[in-house]
C-alpha cells in the first residue's frame, strides 16, 4: 500500500496500462472481425451532365437545368443534393416529382439552405430530368455543387459523415461555454466579477448555436427551416457582439 501511494509509481502504472490498452486496440483493429461500418457505397455521385435550358436574368429568377441520364438507376432510388437559398422544382419526364420552397413559410421567400431528397421514379429509356431553381432575391446562375443517387439511408450516412466535424465542434463549444458560465457564477459568489469570462461564455454559446445551424445536419433533428434560419441570423449577430465585448473587457 505504501508503494502505491508513491506518486512516481502511480504515474508509471497509468503509463504502463495506457500502453497496454493502445497495443491491444491496435491488435484488435487488425484482427479478423465482422465489418459493421456504416457504408455509403449505395450513395454515389450522380455524374451525368446537366445542361442549361434557361439562365436567370433580370426579373426572371429561374435557372433551368436539364439532364438525360445515361446510366440506369435501381428501383426506389433517391436523388440527393444541397441547395442554398433556392426554391426547387424537379421534373421527371415532364411530371413534377419534387418541390421545395413554394408552400407557406413564416419567413416569406427566405427558404434557407437544405438537403433535398427526391424519390425518383423507375428509370426508362430516354428518361429526362429538369431542375428549376429560383433565387427569390436576385438572379443566380451558379450550379448545385454535387448530386448523389442511391437509397435514402446511405444519403443520410454520407451527410452525417461529411458534416460531423462541424456538428462535434459546435457540441464541444457549447459544453465549454456552459463550463465557463459555471466558473463565472462561482467566481461571482466569491466576490469576483470577471465580466470578460461572462462575455467569453456568451460568445462561445452563440457561436456554437450558429455553427450548428450551418453544419448541414439540422434536418436530422428538425425540419423547421424558419426556426433554423432565424437562429442562424440572430446568433450570427450575437456572437459578434459578444466577441467585441470580450475584447473590450480584456483590453481594459
Amino acid at each position: 500500500m505504501i508503494i502505491l501511494n508513491d506518486r512516481k509509481i502511480q504515474d508509471s502504472l497509468i503509463l504502463f496500462f495506457t500502453i497496454i490498452i493502445i497495443l491491444i486496440c491496435i491488435s484488435l483493429n487488425f484482427a479478423k472481425h465482422e465489418d459493421t461500418t456504416f457504408h455509403v457505397k449505395n450513395s454515389v455521385e450522380f455524374k451525368d451532365t446537366w445542361s442549361v435550358l434557361k439562365r436567370a436574368k433580370g426579373k426572371d429568377m429561374n435557372l433551368v437545368l436539364e439532364c438525360i441520364p445515361k446510366e440506369k438507376w435501381e428501383s426506389k432510388s433517391w436523388l440527393c443534393f444541397y441547395s442554398n437559398d433556392r426554391k426547387i422544382k424537379l421534373y421527371q419526364n415532364n411530371k413534377e416529382i419534387y418541390s421545395y420552397g413554394y408552400s407557406d413559410n413564416a419567413l416569406g421567400d427566405t427558404v434557407g439552405s437544405v438537403w433535398n431528397f427526391v424519390p425518383l421514379e423507375d428509370y426508362t429509356e430516354g428518361t429526362r430530368l429538369v431542375l428549376r431553381m429560383e433565387n427569390p432575391y436576385h438572379p443566380d446562375n451558379s450550379f448545385v455543387e454535387n448530386f448523389y443517387i442511391g437509397d435514402r439511408i446511405s444519403h443520410l450516412v454520407r451527410i452525417f459523415i461529411k458534416c460531423i466535424p462541424y456538428f462535434m465542434t459546435s457540441v464541444i463549444l457549447m459544453i465549454l461555454s456552459i463550463a465557463i458560465a459555471f466558473a463565472y457564477i462561482l467566481l461571482k459568489k466569491g466576490g469576483i466579477n470577471p465580466n470578460s469570462i461572462k462575455s467569453l461564455s456568451l460568445f462561445l454559446f452563440f457561436f456554437s448555436i450558429w455553427l450548428f445551424t450551418r453544419s448541414g445536419v439540422t434536418q436530422i433533428f428538425t425540419g423547421n427551416q424558419p426556426l433554423i434560419i432565424f437562429l442562424s441570423y440572430e446568433t450570427y449577430m450575437l456572437f459578434h457582439m459578444s466577441m467585441v465585448l470580450y475584447i473590450k473587457e480584456i483590453l481594459k
